[in-house]
């Protein structure tokens, strides 16, 4: 479900299944304050974009570190090249 989606079924729910008001709340009543309490961590658990971006971040550090160790795989097998020439024409 998206956001918009959520907020739309709890403002429905609440709306229409709100428990009466009148000093004692039923067990219908506890249950449907229950599953607002847990409607409205869902909702905040979608809004919540933190943690997405910390993975996002967490991906691309880890490409970038495997792109340094590729390169300097090959940069030192190019270099050790490079002295093992030059060792010999010696």
């Amino acid at each position: 479900m998206h956001a918009k989606q959520v907020q739309a079924w709890v403002a429905m729910n609440v709306a229409t299944h709100a428990p009466a008001t009148t000093g004692r709340t039923s067990a219908l009543g506890k249950r449907e304050i229950v599953m607002y309490r847990y409607s409205t961590l869902l909702q905040q658990f979608l809004y919540d974009e933190q943690a997405v971006t910390a993975i996002e971040y967490g991906l691309i550090a880890a490409l970038i570190a495997v792109v340094i160790i590729a390169s300097v795989q090959v940069v030192g097998t190019n270099l050790s090249t490079v002295f093992s020439n030059i060792a010999a024409a010696l």
